[in-house]
């Protein structure tokens, strides 16, 4: 920190837990021009004697994409240009990546880069019906891509479970264990607000 030429970023998780702390003072208030602190869990009310008063403050929505976004729009142009299927399908197919992966930036974007690219796609992107055949499909599950997502976004425990065929009949039949939903939702098999399959 004596170093003012130097940049330095901490990061504050669960600032939540002690809004009140006197290290904040310093950390947001103090005379530390080359420090960024950043805060992890900040409170949306807060009690009045609060000292971790940040400049700007990011809510997990304003993170993840949505259909609105300007980016997300030409994204959207940008892959009907590549004439891969018709325009109507890129937005189908583009809007439910978006809503299948909950506006997570990394997995939209490798999944559509996966969809529109693949030497296959004239094929399973012929119509809707098609594309969710084979979206859901094993082969689809079983990819480099499908993998590398998991991999990415989810601890190894969440490695896709080579037995989720066994999964799914379990639950299927009603005899499901503590794991599964989770399980097949992590799948991309689970609707939680409808409590059924995909």
């Amino acid at each position: 920190v004596q170093n003012k030429n130097k940049k330095i970023a901490v990061m504050v998780d669960d600032v939540g837990s002690n809004p009140e702390s006197h290290l904040f003072i310093d950390l947001l208030k103090g005379q530390l021009p080359n420090v960024l602190t950043v805060g992890a869990a900040v409170p949306r009310f807060a009690p009045t004697n609060i000292t971790a008063v940040f400049r700007k403050i990011l809510r997990t929505s304003d993170l993840v994409l949505k259909e609105s976004d300007e980016d997300v729009l030409d994204l959207i142009e940008y892959w009907k240009g590549k004439e891969v299927a018709s325009p109507e399908m890129v937005v189908h197919v583009s809007i439910f990546l978006l809503n299948h992966c909950g506006g997570h930036v990394y997995p939209v974007l490798a999944f559509m880069e996966y969809v529109f690219t693949h030497p296959e796609a004239k094929e399973y992107l012929a119509d809707e019906k098609e594309f969710r055949r084979h979206f859901f499909s094993q082969t689809f599950v079983r990819s480099t891509i499908y993998r590398q997502v998991c991999s990415r976004c989810f601890d190894d425990g969440m490695a896709i479970e080579p037995n989720s065929a066994k999964t799914v009949s379990r639950v299927l039949s009603g005899r499901e264990e503590d794991n599964d939903i989770g399980t097949l939702t992590r799948l991309g098999w689970w609707d939680s607000e409808k409590q059924d399959d995909i």
